[in-house]
């Protein structure tokens, strides 16, 4: 089963059912499902969930298998590398959802290539910082 750990150091099993199912679809009109698709509908469920932070702490709030009293609750411990480990424990759990076997090899496949290119952009990024840097710093020596 898929956990992460807040940045209180609380551990916390995510279990998406059924249950987290309907509870997406009527508190934000979001069938999780499509997530794990292809298009337009695949494009505007991973929008509301994973750049939407507070959509995002709400379906997981709901996939929780001991979730605490409120989501706020749950949100006060969420940041940084926390929160990149929620979402991973997200995706592993949807994932997890679908009975078919072949269907979670093809999902685990798509996520982990995902990931991969989102570290390449991150590393990307972090270039370009380190080249603003320098030039700030040789711009600030003379």
């Amino acid at each position: 089963m898929a956990a992460f750990t807040d940045s209180s150091g609380k551990v916390w099993r995510v279990n998406i059912t059924v249950r987290t199912m309907i509870l997406a679809r009527r508190a934000l009109n979001i069938n999780l499902c499509d997530l794990c698709g292809s298009g337009p509908e695949t494009d505007r469920a991973r929008d509301l969930i994973f750049n939407n932070i507070e959509n995002f702490a709400q379906v997981l709030w709901f996939s929780l298998l001991d979730p605490p009293s409120s989501m706020m609750e749950l949100a006060s411990n969420l940041k940084g590398d926390s929160y990149a480990e929620a979402q991973s424990a997200f995706a592993e759990s949807l994932i997890e959802f679908f009975p078919d076997p072949m269907m979670r090899q093809l999902l685990t496949k798509i996520y982990k290539n995902a990931a991969r290119l989102a570290q390449m952009t991150e590393s990307a990024q972090m270039t370009e910082i380190q080249s603003l840097v320098r030039e700030h710093i040789a711009t600030c020596s003379n």
